[in-house]
């Protein structure tokens, strides 16, 4: 009697770019995310077949395979993962200095985005990861809910801090991973007391950079 198993649905993470998707301009290279074919590894970061969406759903061949943490060589392009975006707020209130902006602000954040899935090695065999500061986001006090002139001034004072900040840091991976135990919801601020973070969603973008500096200009549009 044939024993059927269920099989797990298609989630993409990793992608076919070839070569023709590529461009450059005067600043960086880019990819065109519409000429590229989303693949899934069926296996883990160390090796396993990669199986485009109809291949999987249809029991084909495997597009190429994943070794060791690397993908075999793809005529006409290159096989890279997929970036996965995570948003993770820090608590960063005993950093700030201005009086102005902590009498007004009880909860202060630095809001960073980042890719999970890379990771960095800085003077330490301990993986980090890298991270992006979009910003800085906090409550205000109740006083200053019906006080334009002072919301606005607060918010010039700690936009300036913000133009201040590295814009690029490293953190220790397992750091990372305790803050991202605490799950919270786009757009809100962790519960007091405690980091936080989330899965971002919605990116188009195939390579880290360009996702990075897609969820940039998201935030600017509708902070994060």
């Amino acid at each position: 009697m044939p024993i059927f198993t269920d099989k797990r649905s298609f989630v993409a993470d990793a992608v076919f770019i070839p070569d023709s998707a590529r461009w450059t301009d005067s600043n960086s290279e880019h990819v065109t995310p519409d000429e590229c074919t989303l693949l899934m590894v069926d296996g883990d970061n160390n090796g396993g077949d990669v199986f485009t969406e109809d291949a999987w759903i249809n029991d084909g061949e495997p597009f190429c395979r994943r070794e060791w943490g690397e993908f075999s060589e793809a005529d006409g392009g290159k096989v890279e993962l997929l970036p996965e975006l995570w948003i993770v707020k820090i608590d960063e209130r005993e950093h700030w200095l201005d009086p102005d902006v902590l009498a007004n602000c009880p909860h202060i954040y630095g809001v960073y985005v980042f890719d999970r899935k890379q990771h960095f090695h800085i003077c330490s065999f301990e993986p980090c990861h890298e991270l992006h500061f979009l910003g800085t986001q906090y409550d205000e006090a109740d006083e200053l809910q019906d006080d334009e002139l002072r919301r606005d001034e607060i918010n010039g004072k700690v936009l300036l801090g913000d133009a201040q900040c590295e814009l690029v840091s490293y953190w220790s991976k397992v750091d990372i991973d305790r803050m991202l135990e605490t799950e919270i919801a786009e757009g809100w601020l962790p519960p007091e007391g405690k980091h936080g973070g989330y899965r971002l969603s919605g990116i188009v973008s195939v390579t880290p950079d360009e996702a990075i500096e897609e969820a940039r200009e998201a935030n600017n549009g509708s902070p994060l």
